[in-house]
């Protein structure tokens, strides 16, 4: 009777193990986590289980001038996706731009200020960056959006889109050119100014200021990998439109790619990632006693 009962109770272990038994992965989960503007940079640690996030992000738009109608857009912030090989516990810094400010005020990350920070024309669109380092820099940001041009003060004199390899231009006044878009190596001019003032010239991170002739205020140029350069002034003619920002992605990155002209506001920041999970233990053995 107790050898039946022995043999009964290892038919039933046999089963469980053939069922149960081994080292069985629980379903792995994904997960997006999303970063708004908060108006400083911010840290992310990689999540236990995780060795591979998707990166995307969107720069802030340009301002729209004060000035009284008609008047011309500001340009939008572009976007900039990759894909990052990651270990858990590994930390990054990344910040959201905010949108250009109508009344020309600086940006927090590289959107240039207005001519006439009274509010005139308005200031360029901050870029949005991740980044290895606390700080921005060029040797340990892992990907970068452009941000839009600020707009002039008049119909058609719009701002540059922000975003893809090179922003585009602002549009200048009285057949003179806006700001220039930035590009991978360097920031775009400021507009030519050809009968008035001349804007900044856009740099590595920081978009151009616009120009200011007398009372007459040009946008900024949008922030970037490389900035985009500050619109041109002409009291009496009018303001120039900012040129975008450039967008960039590191070369450690895989699936890369850029846009133009895609986001009006502040920008956004998405992260993207599968976690491996857990595994089941396997079945050692079931004590049997007589």
């Amino acid at each position: 009777m107790v050898s039946m009962n022995k043999s009964f109770i290892l038919i039933l272990i046999a089963a469980l193990v053939v069922v149960f038994g081994g080292i069985t992965p629980l379903t792995a989960f994904g997960t997006t986590e999303v970063f708004n503007f908060t108006g400083a940079s911010s840290t992310w640690t990689v999540p236990a289980g995780v060795s591979s996030i998707q990166i995307n992000i969107l720069a802030a738009g340009g301002a729209t001038s004060t000035a009284t109608p008609p008047i011309g857009t500001a340009g939008l912030g572009g976007s900039a996706t990759g894909t990052l090989s990651v270990s858990p516990g590994q930390l990054f810094y990344y910040l959201v731009g905010r949108q250009g400010a109508s009344t020309g005020t600086a940006g927090i990350a590289g959107g240039g200020a207005g001519g006439d920070t009274t509010g005139n024309d308005g200031s360029g669109g901050d870029m949005s960056w991740f980044s290895k380092s606390g700080n921005y820099g060029s040797s340990t940001v892992l990907m970068v959006a452009g941000g839009g041009g600020g707009g002039g003060n008049f119909t058609g004199r719009n701002g540059g889109n922000g975003g893809g390899l090179s922003g585009s231009n602002g549009a200048g006044t009285g057949g003179c050119s806006g700001g220039f878009g930035g590009t991978q190596t360097s920031g775009g001019a400021g507009g030519n100014g050809c009968i008035g003032v001349a804007g900044g010239a856009g740099t590595a991170g920081q978009g151009g200021t616009g120009a200011l002739d007398i009372n007459a205020g040009a946008s900024g140029g949008g922030g970037g990998w490389q900035g985009g350069g500050g619109g041109d002034a002409s009291n009496g003619v009018g303001t120039g439109g900012g040129g975008g920002g450039a967008s960039y992605a590191s070369s450690t990155l895989t699936s890369t790619s850029t846009a133009a002209g895609i986001n009006s506001g502040n920008g956004v920041i998405t992260l993207t990632y599968t976690a491996a999970a857990p595994a089941v233990r396997k079945i050692r053995g079931v004590g049997i006693s007589r």
